[in-house]
């Protein structure tokens, strides 16, 4: 039997110039099974559309049938799903629900942890293949080539976070956040698919997965504003703004001519 820590920390070896299993479809199939976990429900692990890959990196597809092999035992036992005592809910007034849903559309799930004293500062932006892991501690050169160093004392966790772009699973970007003690992001890492699952090993600190934001940008903003800019949260009203600003440079620019 699977537990849901079993099917977050799980690893497969990579793949490159040899058949494997496409790293996102892979990534999808396993949170749609964490889904089922915490909910009761259940997933056709045999309709998933799992794409061979050969020149690219993927996934050895001799593990990833062994674990799935597992995941069906893990599906296919009784398990218990926490259900709502509906006689205990209490209505919620329509005005409260839609200013609840507008809120949750245009702003973001609010954040319900403990909130921080301080505001951090913005946190570092790198690219994987731009980031050195030792026992030590991180070094990493930033996007403008600056080079940053953070020790391992001051590194509590590593949390990776999917963001999902135009609510579809279909245009994803993976981050990892590098967390000290205070809760606040110290650096955001860019990740690839040729980025090493290993990759933070060497640290010795917990690596986990977010899945309290529901992978959308504007709200893990609400949780980390240090790590996503307001034009990454928003993109659609930013590129909004930016062309509505443009035209209006060109107007003004054509009346001085």
């Amino acid at each position: 039997m699977l537990s849901i820590d079993d099917v977050l920390r799980t690893r497969f070896a990579s793949t490159r110039l040899r058949p494997g299993y496409d790293r996102v479809d892979v990534s999808t199939l396993l949170d749609r099974v964490v889904d089922a976990l915490e909910t009761g429900g259940d997933v056709d692990v045999d309709a998933a559309r799992l794409r061979q890959t050969r020149w690219r990196e993927g996934y050895d597809m001799a593990e990833v049938d062994a674990f799935l092999d597992e995941v069906r035992v893990t599906l296919a036992s009784p398990r218990t799903a926490e259900v709502l005592d509906d006689e205990s809910a209490t209505p919620v007034p329509w005005h409260e629900m839609v200013r609840h849903v507008l809120g949750t559309v245009l702003v973001g799930e609010p954040y319900d942890g403990d909130p921080r004293p301080v505001t951090p500062p913005r946190a570092v932006r790198a690219s994987a293949r731009h980031v050195t892991v030792a026992r030590d501690g991180l070094t990493w050169r930033s996007r403008w080539l600056r080079p940053g160093r953070l020790a391992v004392a001051d590194i509590a966790q590593v949390l990776t976070v999917r963001l999902e772009y135009n609510g579809t699973t279909s245009s994803v970007a993976d981050f990892a956040f590098v967390l000290d003690h205070a809760g606040s992001v110290r650096l955001r890492v860019r990740l690839r698919r040729s980025t090493p699952q290993d990759l933070w090993e060497p640290l010795g600190v917990p690596v986990t997965r977010d899945r309290s934001t529901l992978g959308r940008p504007k709200d893990v903003r609400r949780r980390w504003p240090e790590a996503i800019s307001w034009a990454h949260a928003y993109p659609i009203v930013a590129t909004v703004l930016i062309a509505a600003a443009s035209l209006l440079v060109v107007s003004v620019l054509d009346q001085l001519a």
